[in-house]
């Protein structure tokens, strides 16, 4: 899975969609979470927001399913620099 950084979001740190969800890492956290079936439409139209933090609040905090990631699960879709 491609992770898109985020260097100049305050909160998103970077995220990446497997074909079926999407996930998204924050900066104060480093907590990873999996919205539930995200259409690739939206991770696109994501990555070509001018913010993805606003993006995130208007079209995908609300509206999708969330699961917070174990370490391990975070790191099994290709978080790897989390901290256990």
């Amino acid at each position: 899975m491609q992770m898109i950084q985020t260097p100049n979001s305050s909160n998103i740190n970077r995220f990446g969609h497997d074909g079926i969800d999407l996930f998204i890492e924050f900066k104060k956290s480093l907590a990873v979470y999996s919205y539930s079936s995200v259409p690739r439409e939206v991770y696109h139209a994501m990555h070509a927001a001018e913010s993805v933090g606003v993006f995130f609040a208007a079209n995908i905090k609300k509206p999708y399913v969330c699961l917070k990631l174990s370490v391990m699960e975070a790191r099994e879709k290709g978080f790897e620099a989390l901290e256990v």
